[in-house]
């Protein structure tokens, strides 16, 4: 949360925005919300960006960094810190947490990280048997 509120405050900023740091905290609060944190965050942002810019293009300018910063947030971030915490290799969380957010969607992000961590225990688990070495006789 606060590494979006950041980008995002710093984005704006860049782009001197009004409200740069009240828009970017609204982002990086409603990014605490699972499902629809992002097109809040945009219908807020957007309305307040619309109510106080002179040209309306600025609205776009603010939708911009907003989205990016959420794949960024959702896909690598996300993958990153999860992923230490469960202990898998980012190189294995980042692509699972793309397919999942293919397959299902945002719930399928949260379970593919579950899936790969019940999936790394079972194969350390296996290693750790002996149970991957078989030789035909």
């Amino acid at each position: 949360m606060a590494i979006v509120t950041f980008v995002v405050s710093l984005a704006f900023f860049l782009m001197d925005v009004k409200y740069a740091f009240l828009l970017g905290l609204i982002t990086g609060l409603f990014n605490i919300i699972p499902c629809s944190r992002i097109l809040t965050a945009l219908i807020l942002s957007a309305a307040i960006t619309f109510a106080t810019a002179a040209v309306t293009s600025e609205v776009l300018l603010a939708i911009i960094p907003r989205v990016i910063a959420h794949l960024i947030d959702s896909n690598v971030l996300l993958s990153v810190i999860v992923g230490s915490k469960v202990r898998t290799n980012a190189f294995m969380t980042v692509p699972g947490v793309v397919i999942g957010e293919m397959i299902g969607s945002v719930p399928g992000m949260f379970l593919s990280i579950a899936v790969i961590a019940v999936l790394k225990n079972i194969l350390d688990l296996w290693k750790a048997c002996n149970l991957g070495h078989y030789t035909w006789r």
